[in-house]
């Protein structure tokens, strides 16, 4: 797990950073960045936030997305939101485990959004 959550201050002050490699579930907003070849599912449910910063070089990043998913009611998830990195072009391992992920959740509403000039994804 890379910690670059410190690089930009700024999301630190307006939401709870989750690093690369790292998943968290929180009443408050939550962001990420430096997706590069890194994807990001996120939603919220029940006034939780989810997120999942998918790297595919983290060990066990699979299961630790799944232990994180037992917290929450799957089927009261109405729509998830993903993000694939720039530099995740084909067959990349992190949209793979992403696509995974996504059969575990059912099919849901999902919105597939593009990563902005500045890297930073506020969900």
């Amino acid at each position: 797990m890379s910690l670059l959550c410190n690089a930009y201050m700024y999301i630190t002050t307006n939401s709870i950073c989750v690093n690369t490699g790292e998943v968290k579930i929180s009443e408050h907003k939550l962001s990420t960045s430096f997706v590069h070849t890194c994807s990001v599912l996120a939603f919220s449910v029940n006034n939780l936030n989810f997120l999942a910063h998918i790297d595919a070089f983290e060990p066990n990043m699979k299961e630790k997305i799944l232990k994180e998913l037992n917290n929450v009611n799957l089927k009261e998830i109405n729509e998830i939101h993903v993000w694939k990195g720039k530099n995740c072009l084909n067959n990349c391992p992190s949209f793979n485990i992403l696509k995974d992920i996504i059969q575990i959740i059912g099919t849901k509403n999902i919105i597939y959004h593009q990563i902005n000039e500045t890297n930073i994804i506020f969900p």
